[in-house]
């Protein structure tokens, strides 16, 4: 049967109220001090023809109605340490109650506070030891090469100098991070520098701009500020750190720093991807066009390309033979990326397993849809997409085919190489992208190839697309000259 409460008058039953919770009156073994009090307050009549007090059963249950906060508290000076509303307690002492817990409550955020501070001056208490550590002192003078003339002898004596000078490098680089308070905006502040290595951003100032434009949209509660929330993320794509490394650098738990990824990974995803992964109209790209492309693809539109991402062997021998890609001879996620003459990427697709080809992915990602009349397409010998560019009313350049033929005539030759001249700025582009964010050089575990719905973009689809939004703020690798 369900259980019900005990109280007089109470009708309250599990299940019949959302969020409505039921509790154990406090055992003699337990507490025999609050289930004294528990039961005074309940007030139960006595046992009939029984000169004795009422006594409640192992299965006998209070609701949580009878709480000023809804819930029981353990600790012994909260009001909700002994339950107080009951239909028998008059409307002053009720209100009495409430002052009492309201009370308690500023207790307790004072006590948390003055906790905090004390962490904080100890703290800094750690730094200010850690930093007053002296150097050791220079190094030792190398060893008089007259006294030995075993080559051998030498070589390990100077490689071991090399080892001990690098850790000294090393041990200064770590006390500076320690001095320089770690992981906050004042240690990257005028930093640009060390921006850049810490996150792939070109200096401060954009990644104050990115900050400014997802700070209402991360995370709020946690123990990571909205910098701090962004800077793990990016350094997770920057440098590809492991999520305990993580954790411990930025003192929270695993999955914390998990979640924290996520979530800032798909509130960029949102916010980024639309502002810096757009297609320009023509104006924008003829007022624009680098010298390069105006004396040979004036029209040019976009470069196109594949490049595909390492993934773990799925378990599913049908996702396995969807992901083996023999070109790369391991099981990948397949992209379709497009840029401008400019250099600047307009175009990501959804991943594909590696086995798609070039064809089926431009057909389906809808990177066609945008295509307009008179467009030209400059793309790769695999790109067998002539008549699907054609129904757009655009064209489709790519390098002669020398199957069947000697050799290339004089304008075929001449028009593949003003061709490949231009193209290879979109293997610059993918280079640069994997090179600024090493996450996609690695390895993906296979849960981040997995969407919440079917038609929904997977973790890798969000993270491919915040990389090439935020190569797109580093300065163009085609020159305009």
């Amino acid at each position: 049967m369900p259980d019900s409460c005990c109280a007089i008058g109470c009708t309250n039953r599990r299940g019949d109220k959302p969020g409505l919770c039921f509790y154990r009156i406090p055992s003699e073994k337990e507490n025999p001090e609050r289930r004294r009090l528990w039961i005074c307050a309940l007030r139960r009549a006595s046992v009939p023809g029984e000169n004795k007090q009422w006594q409640p059963s192992k299965y006998t249950r209070l609701c949580s109605e009878h709480f000023i906060k809804g819930a029981k508290c353990d600790d012994p000076l909260s009001p909700d340490w002994v339950p107080s509303i009951f239909s028998h307690i008059p409307a002053t002492k009720k209100r009495k109650r409430e002052k009492d817990m309201e009370r308690y409550e500023q207790h307790s955020r004072m006590k948390n506070k003055r906790v905090e501070e004390k962490k904080k001056k100890d703290a800094v208490d750690v730094l200010l030891d850690l930093s007053s550590v002296p150097d050791a002192g220079p190094a030792p003078p190398a060893v008089d090469e007259q006294q030995c003339d075993n080559k051998p002898c030498k070589e390990k004596i100077a490689r071991l100098q090399r080892e001990c000078n690098d850790l000294r490098e090393e041990n200064r680089k770590l006390k500076e991070i320690i001095k320089s308070g770690t992981f906050d905006e004042l240690a990257f502040e005028k930093d640009d520098e060390k921006v850049k290595a810490m996150t792939g951003i070109p200096s401060y100032s954009k990644l104050q701009v990115v900050l400014t434009f997802v700070f209402s949209f991360l995370q709020t509660g946690t123990n990571l500020s909205p910098f701090q929330q962004i800077l793990l993320t990016l350094m997770r794509l920057k440098m590809n750190l492991p999520l305990s490394l993580l954790g411990y650098m930025f003192k929270i738990s695993i999955p914390t720093a998990s979640r924290t990824f996520r979530s800032t990974i798909e509130v960029l995803n949102a916010r980024l991807a639309p502002a810096l992964l757009f297609w320009p109209n023509r104006e924008e790209l003829q007022l624009s066009m680098p010298m390069i492309f105006r004396q040979v693809f004036r029209k040019c539109a976009c470069i196109i390309d594949c490049f595909e991402i390492f993934i773990e062997r799925p378990r599913n021998l049908r996702a396995r033979a969807q992901t083996y890609s023999k070109y790369k001879h391991h099981h990948t996620m397949k992209y379709l990326i497009g840029i401008t003459p400019q250099g600047t990427v307009s175009f990501i697709s959804k991943g594909w397993g590696g086995r798609t080809s070039d064809k089926h992915l431009t057909e389906r990602s809808g990177f066609l849809d945008h295509l307009n009349p008179g467009d030209v397409i400059l793309a790769d010998r695999g790109f067998d997409v002539a008549d699907s560019v054609g129904l757009y009313n655009a064209e489709l350049k790519i390098p002669a085919f020398t199957r069947g033929k000697k050799q290339l005539g004089p304008v075929e030759l001449e028009s593949t190489r003003g061709l490949a001249s231009v193209r290879i700025h979109v293997e610059r582009v993918i280079g640069e992208a994997r090179n600024r964010y090493t996450i996609l050089q690695s390895t993906i575990g296979i849960q981040m190839c997995e969407a919440e719905h079917p038609e929904g973009l997977t973790p890798l689809d969000k993270i491919v697309s915040v990389c090439c939004a935020l190569t797109n703020l580093a300065p163009s690798i085609i020159p305009l000259g």
